[in-house]
């Protein structure tokens, strides 16, 4: 007879309890699955701990944290349990900042081929996200360190977590991971505070996180950004101006397409969509009618965020039938009616 495998069997088990509803028993049985020593079981427990709200195993999770901080590359290697179990805190809106200034300050090195890696990189980044919900003094001061992190995957959780807090202090650092980025081009000095290489993602983040905080005061800010070399930067600042549909959003997006050189202009289509001013699709529609094929394709597949809208829907078919070109047709077909 095989010998039964308790790591199994406890996967087992939660694939059962994530298809019920969250109740007494259940919980009961998600305390003893975080006391368990698979850092697999425990980490799908935490995570079903914080999609079930289960406040009361806060204590649980907390205590599990800390063994697998201990001996942990034999225990928890990639950071899996540590990670679920972070992330199970912040959805429970645990609010004591011990466990996430632990996780913040945590490297863990683990033997790759060619060297070693830090699986702990995410781990930093959401004790980050977390750390901010706190009331502890200094956590923009931690914040400050962990945009500057070494590793861009901290990084990008860390701006993205920035990005979802209201707070002037947020907002200013936003600016200066932008504007570090702006001072290491071409190798400038900013490379010392960020030397990785690609950071357009987090820079576009960031770009994105500061309209959602401050439009009115980031628009012109943004807007800099919309002749960048970086596609990635561009189009991350005309979304955040299209999505924040300000009165002059569709004009500032429309001189930048208008301006010659700079990035592909067809990353400024959805933007001008985005902004549902009436104005934009005119113009939308005016692409669609009369510019170039790739355009008037791309600009059908930008209103499509108005199919729901049989006027414009309408319209929107009357000017590619006026057009004479399959590709359009196909766009349009693609976006409305499949």
């Amino acid at each position: 007879m095989p010998k039964k495998d308790p790591s199994r069997e406890a996967l087992d088990t939660l694939r059962a309890m994530e298809q019920e509803e969250p109740g007494a028993v259940g919980v009961e049985q998600l305390r003893a699955l975080l006391a368990h020593r698979s850092n697999h079981v425990v980490g799908r427990a935490a995570r079903l701990a914080g999609e079930w709200k289960a406040k009361g195993l806060v204590p649980d999770l907390t205590v599990a944290f800390e063994y697998f901080m201990k001996d942990p590359v034999k225990r928890d290697p990639g950071c899996a349990a540590k990670r679920s179990i972070i992330e199970a805190l912040v959805a429970l809106e645990h609010r004591e900042p011990e466990v996430y200034l632990r996780g913040i300050a945590y490297v863990q090195p683990e033997p790759v081929y060619g060297g070693s890696e830090d699986t702990a990189a995410v781990l930093r980044g959401v004790c980050g996200e977390g750390l901010l919900e706190c009331r502890y003094t200094d956590k923009y001061l931690v914040a400050a360190s962990l945009v500057m992190d070494r590793d861009p995957r901290t990084r990008r959780v860390a701006v993205e977590s920035l990005g979802r807090t209201e707070t002037p202090e947020a907002e200013l650092l936003l600016r200066m991971v932008v504007l570090a980025d702006r001072l290491g081009e071409g190798g400038g000095p900013g490379r010392l505070l960020r030397p990785d290489e690609e950071d357009a993602d987090i820079i576009a983040s960031a770009l994105q996180g500061l309209m959602a905080i401050a439009p009115e005061r980031s628009l012109d800010f943004v807007a800099g950004f919309l002749r960048s070399e970086k596609a990635t930067v561009a189009e991350g600042a005309a979304l955040a101006i299209g999505e924040a549909r300000l009165p002059d959003s569709f004009t500032i997006l429309r001189r930048a397409y208008e301006s010659p050189g700079g990035p592909d202009l067809l990353l400024f289509l959805l933007p001008m969509a985005l902004t549902r001013d009436e104005a934009a699709i005119e113009f939308l529609l005016g692409v669609v009618e009369d510019e170039a094929t790739p355009y008037a394709a791309a600009a059908v597949e930008a209103l499509a965020i108005y199919r729901g809208a049989p006027s414009w829907r309408t319209r929107i078919a009357e000017v590619v039938a006026r057009r004479d070109g399959r590709q359009v047709t196909q766009a349009f077909r693609s976006a409305f009616e499949e």
